[in-house]
């Protein structure tokens, strides 16, 4: 009599080689996976005492142009016309289908790496996209591909990424304050020459908390000196000298120029006055140092 405890080990074991079934299917219909070889008998004399995995990569790639043709090499061989891993094994086909191989892929492991994956991976039951994303995934590490749409994005992308980086620098000139070290306070004096229709010295430069004295001389007309920003101002009659005296306590740069019309050419009658460490030179500087960077990384580039 069959107990209900014998039943349930039937049903147990009756169960498991059921499920145990696809599986074995499986395996069976991977290892079943036939992947196109071209025939070592049309492999050049170096192909053919290479090493198998590199006969196997050139029997392959040979055989299977449709999905080589997408495949990336990323040993950097794009600098030398490669446009495909496919490319390191064949350079081209004549029309009574003839092979001219590469010799390339004899002396480069990530090629050969590339398509043995590749061939591992379809024996797999992969598809060629899933290959190529492992592919993508896996070497891009390396170098950068070699199929020439990536390539020029890649190369975009670096163009792009130097530019917002020369960019930025630019502005870090421009704007970040500079680490000028502070300088006690002076007494300055400058004497002025004024005629139709200039100072002499047309600039002078100060530096903020100096207590400057002007004296202004006038050798022809009248003359006056006005101070923009300060609105002070002074008069001289000619041949004689008046002065001004004030404290430079508004840093930058400010213009002076004649306050009493003393001829046609009066309102060109300008000069500047810098309180402060001239910031826009050193900032031009810099940015003349950025700009000969740019060149050259971008002369090196096109080299």
């Amino acid at each position: 009599m069959i107990t209900s405890r014998k039943i349930f080990f039937i049903l147990l074991i009756g169960l498991i080689a059921v499920t145990s079934l696809p599986a074995c299917s499986t395996q069976s219909q991977t290892s079943d996976v036939h992947l196109n070889m071209t025939s070592m008998d049309q492999m050049p004399a170096e192909v053919q005492s290479a090493p198998v995995t590199v006969q196997q990569a050139y029997q392959f790639a040979s055989a299977n142009p449709d999905v080589m043709k997408n495949i990336p090499c990323y040993c950097g061989c794009g600098n030398v016309g490669h446009t495909s891993n496919y490319s390191c094994y064949v350079s081209q086909v004549d029309d009574k289908g003839k092979f001219t191989f590469d010799n390339h892929a004899l002396g480069c492991s990530i090629c050969v790496d590339i398509t043995q994956d590749v061939m591992r991976l379809l024996k797999d039951g992969k598809s060629p996209q899933d290959a190529r994303a492992y592919v993508d995934a896996t070497y891009s590490k390396y170098r950068p591909s070699n199929i020439p749409y990536h390539r020029q994005a890649a190369q975009g992308l670096r163009s792009y990424t130097s530019l917002l980086l020369f960019v930025m620098a630019g502005l870090v000139v421009v704007f970040a304050p500079l680490p000028v070290p502070s300088i006690a306070p002076q007494e300055r004096t400058f004497q002025i020459d004024a005629r139709q229709f200039s100072y002499v010295p047309s600039e002078l430069n100060v530096n903020a908390g100096d207590t400057v004295t002007i004296k202004l001389v006038s050798n022809d007309v009248v003359h006056g000196l006005y101070v923009d920003g300060y609105d002070i101002s002074v008069e001289a009659d000619p041949g004689q000298m008046k002065t001004l005296s004030f404290v430079a306590n508004k840093p930058g740069s400010f213009r002076f120029r004649c306050n009493v019309t003393c001829g046609a050419m009066h309102p060109f009658m300008i000069g500047k006055l810098t309180v402060g460490p001239n910031h826009w030179l050193y900032r031009s500087i810099g940015l003349a140092i950025l700009a000969i960077m740019g060149v050259i990384v971008s002369i090196k580039r096109k080299a």
